[in-house]
C-alpha cells in the first residue's frame, strides 16, 4: 500500500519529469509565412483602400491597414511592366505595371533603385514581393500602429534610400 506522501511526491516526479521532457523536446518551426498573389490591378485597389481603422485593442490611438493584408504575409504583386523610365537626379526607376494604369495612387509606379532600364523592358512579366510587417509610432501626441510594406517603407528600406531595393523586382514565368 502506497501513502499518501509517497502518491503525492510520486505525483509531483511526474510533473516535472514531463515538464522536463516537454521543454528538452524540439518545438515545432513555425510555418511558411502566408503567401498573398495580386495582379498589378487587385494591389492598385488594395493600396487605395489602405486607410486608418479604430484601434484595435492596446494603446493606439489609430491603426492603418490593408483590408486583405496582414502583418506576416508575403505579397507577391505578379504583371507586366507597361511603363520603365530611369531618373538620373533620383537614381531610381519608375516602374508602372499594367495594373496600375488609371490609379490615383500608383500611376507614377513604385520607385526601384538604381538603374533597372537594362534589366527590364516594357512588356516583361515581374513578380515584386514585399513582406508585411506592423510598426508603431508616435504621430503629433497619437500613438499609432501601422502595417507596411517592408521594402518599400519599413525598416528594409533604409539600406536603399533611393527607391525600393532591386531585389524585390524579378522576372517571371
Amino acid at each position: 500500500m502506497v501513502s499518501r506522501a509517497q502518491f503525492i511526491i510520486a505525483v509531483a516526479l511526474l510533473a516535472v519529469a514531463i515538464g522536463a521532457a516537454f521543454l528538452l523536446l524540439p518545438s515545432k518551426p513555425p510555418g511558411p509565412a502566408p503567401e498573398v498573389v495580386m495582379d498589378g490591378g487587385q494591389f492598385a485597389q488594395e493600396h487605395a483602400q489602405y486607410k486608418v481603422s479604430p484601434p484595435r485593442g492596446g494603446p493606439y490611438d489609430g491603426y492603418y491597414d490593408f483590408p486583405s493584408l496582414a502583418p506576416g504575409d508575403i505579397l507577391r504583386i505578379r504583371d507586366r511592366i507597361a511603363s520603365l523610365e530611369y531618373d538620373d537626379r533620383t537614381r531610381a526607376t519608375a516602374v508602372v505595371l499594367s495594373g496600375f494604369e488609371g490609379s490615383d495612387t500608383l500611376g507614377d509606379g513604385l520607385f526601384f533603385a538604381g538603374n533597372l532600364t537594362g534589366r527590364y523592358k516594357i512588356g516583361d512579366p515581374v513578380q515584386i514581393t514585399f513582406h508585411v510587417v506592423q510598426t508603431t509610432v508616435k504621430y503629433d501626441n497619437a500613438t499609432v500602429s501601422a502595417e507596411l510594406l517592408d521594402e518599400w517603407n519599413g525598416k528594409a528600406r533604409e539600406s536603399s534610400p533611393d527607391g525600393i531595393p532591386a531585389g524585390a523586382i524579378r522576372r517571371y514565368g
